[in-house]
């Protein structure tokens, strides 16, 4: 896998119909990126205790 490959952690969220969870996250992050001062460099992060 990619993700794998480039040294990130691969969680397996589920399946397919799991994704319409992950999407709001993404919309949050795209209007973080283009409303904040943050730009594009930054990213969320699954901590675990």
């Amino acid at each position: 896998m990619l993700g794998k490959d480039i040294g990130f952690e691969m969680i397996d969220a589920g399946k397919i119909n799991i994704a319409r969870l992950l999407e709001p996250v993404a919309m949050l992050w795209i209007r973080l990126a283009f409303t904040t001062r943050l730009g594009r460099d930054f990213a969320f992060k699954l901590l675990r205790r």
